[in-house]
């Protein structure tokens, strides 16, 4: 049963891959968001989880206010897939138009004085572009990734994300601690 239900999510992220490319970009990333909000309403599991997590981080916060960060979560993540899956259309000028990053120059100023510099985005707003767009303004970009459980599907977002510049360290590796030490050692720009 398990690896029919893998075979149908991977076909319907085939289908909306390859169709979101015939959308203009904000309606394709609304869609995205759209179905993100529908995921918060179908995915029992994955929600319970999110909103567990969301009342240990913050135990003072009312249940209404737990399920609105929850649901705002799920609309976030099909947001962002709905930009990756829109990546072999960004050029760097789209990107550069998409993403305004605060304190570029403090951030340009550290790679310039090749110190190393960790970004924890904590997939919140559009970490996919963020990386694509710093890319595109040529800074090496190192991403810990975590690796998705269908192979087909982590295969492509690989791709997609090395079509943008952005070099990938799985964090289920069991040398991916040695590699970002490493790239410490060798002042490379990562993100986590």
């Amino acid at each position: 049963m398990k690896k029919i239900a893998r075979k149908l999510y991977y076909l319907v992220i085939m289908f909306f891959f390859y169709s979101v490319r015939v959308m203009p970009f904000r309606f394709a990333v609304n869609l995205g968001g759209f179905l993100g909000g529908l995921g918060y309403h179908l995915a029992g599991k994955a929600r319970s989880i999110t909103e567990e997590n969301l009342r240990l981080s913050f135990p003072d916060k009312k249940e209404e206010e737990i399920r609105d960060i929850a649901k705002k979560a799920f609309v976030n993540q099909g947001k962002n897939a709905f930009e990756v899956f829109y990546y072999p259309k960004l050029s760097k000028e789209d990107l550069a138009g998409l993403v305004s990053v605060e304190n570029e120059e403090g951030y340009a100023k550290a790679c310039a004085a090749e110190k190393g510099v960790l970004m924890a985005s904590a997939h919140c707003a559009s970490w996919e572009l963020l990386g694509a767009a710093l890319s595109a303004k040529g800074y090496t970009i190192n991403v810990i990734a975590k690796r998705i459980y269908i192979e087909a599907l982590n295969t492509m977002l690989l791709e997609l994300r090395a079509s943008k510049g952005l070099k990938i360290i799985f964090r289920s590796d069991s040398d991916s601690a040695k590699k970002c030490l490493k790239l410490f050692g060798r002042k490379k720009r990562w993100r986590y």
